[in-house]
Formats: structure tokens, sequence, C-alpha cells
């Protein structure tokens, strides 16, 4: 009797611990109505991770840009309030079909080799964003913070104030990867990136997939080879900079509403 009441409790106690440890979801595509409302209410805020379908190495997957992207988003969510939007993986790319550009036509061309599959031409990704931010007004959203894929979020930076002047909504393009210049930690595939991925998707990086050898550079990858360099403090630390910055930055436009 004694060891089936300790069961009893000790099985209550572990529920309920598990309930505890459950978060309330900030992605849109599973909030319900009424907690889609109560999100929006405290804080109109969409993120929009724009990523893409693109060769990062062989230690990557191909939806690199976009998964660390939604991975910072959603810890910006939790802590500042906010809503995740679905990953955008269509978009432009640096590629203009000369030479010198032989490694970014290897990221951007879909190829069976590589599994890149995301590069459409900038008329139509204007309109798919004109679209997406027009659909974000309407819904009540006051701002919109695009992060990811570098030629997506230079695009955005490009034509942002079209879109506010336009749709009556604030849009901040941003990067939390440009960080480590200095140090030869950016660059497609490089420390940075896969920093992120180890912190936010370890079970998808697959470090043992390039040489160790230090002194070459794999391919696909621009920078420093980051196998024995990335690591999770790295990702870490940006992400704690970046979740401070830019949550100053939204703060400073809601202020001022």
């Amino acid at each position: 009797m004694i060891k089936s009441v300790l069961f009893i409790i000790s099985s209550t106690v572990l529920l309920s611990s598990c309930k505890t440890e459950i978060q309330e979801s900030v992605l849109y595509e599973e909030l319900t109505p009424s907690a889609f409302r109560q999100r929006l209410a405290e804080a109109p805020v969409a993120y929009l991770p724009l990523g893409t379908l693109e060769y990062h190495g062989e230690h990557l997957p191909l939806g690199t840009d976009a998964l660390h992207s939604k991975g910072f988003f959603t810890k910006m969510a939790r802590e500042n309030g906010g809503i995740v939007l679905p990953i955008m993986v269509l978009g432009p790319s640096w590629f203009t079909g000369k030479p010198i550009d032989t490694l970014i036509a290897i990221h951007c061309t879909p190829s069976p080799k590589t599994g890149s599959c995301y590069w459409i031409p900038d008329s139509v990704y204007h309109t798919l964003l004109d679209n997406q931010f027009s659909l974000l007004a309407k819904t009540g959203f006051e701002i919109v913070v695009v992060h990811g894929h570098a030629p997506s979020v230079i695009y955005v930076e490009r034509h942002f104030k079209e879109w506010e002047k336009k749709y009556d909504i604030h849009i901040i393009p941003y990067f939390i990867y440009r960080d480590n210049g200095e140090l030869g930690y950016s660059g497609h595939a490089g420390v940075n990136e896969t920093s992120l991925m180890m912190y936010y998707y370890p079970d998808l990086v697959k470090i043992d997939s390039i040489t160790s050898d230090a002194s070459v550079t794999p391919y696909g990858i621009q920078g420093i080879n980051p196998r024995g360099i990335a690591s999770v403090q790295i990702a870490k630390d940006m992400e704690t900079k970046h979740v401070a910055i830019l949550n100053d930055k939204i703060e400073a436009i809601l202020s001022n509403e």
C-alpha cells in the first residue's frame, strides 16, 4: 500500500515538473486564435526568418540560413514578446553569371549535387515581400523584423522604406552573424553560422563531415575552417548581445507609437 502511494506521489510530481517545462508556443502556425490575439496585444511584433534551401558545406543542413534565424527569433519572442512567422525559403542571390561568382553560383544554382533550391528573380521576391508586409499590417502587426539569408535581408534594407510608407508598418532588417569578422569567423557556412547551428539545432550539425586540417577551407565554406573553432559559446555570446540590441530597437519604436 505504501509503495503504491509513493508511486502515485512521485508520478504526480514528475507530471507536474514536465508541465512546468512546457513553454507556450511563439510560432504563428501553432497558435490558437485566442493565443494569437493575446500575444499580438502584448507585443504587435512579427519575426520573419528569411532563408534558403542552399548548400552550406557538407556539415550543415540546407536550411541553415532560415533555421538559425528562426532559433534566434524564437528566443526573442519568448523573452520579449511577439510572434515568429513560418520560414520563407525563396529569395534572391548575389550571383551575376560572371566567372568570378563561381562559388556563389554553386550556392544558388538548383542542383541534385548540392541540394540548392531557392533562387527566384528580384521582381518575384519583391512581389512576395510586398504581399507579406501588406498582410501583416492588416492583421495588426506594427513591427516586422527580418533576419536570415544575407541577400534577402539586404534586399529588404534597400526597399523597406517603400513598404513602411505604403503599409504604415515598421520594418527592421537585422543580422546577427556578421560579428567576429576580424577573426575570420564571418562568411557563408563558416564559424559563426556553424556555431549558431550547433547551439540551436545540434543534432543537425555533422562537423565530422569536413576536414580537421585547419589550413584547409572545405568546399562551399567562406572564411576559415569552422571545425575545432565553432562553439555553442560563440553562439550564446552573439545571441545575448543581439537580443539586447534588437529589443532596444523594438522598445524605442513602440514607445513612440
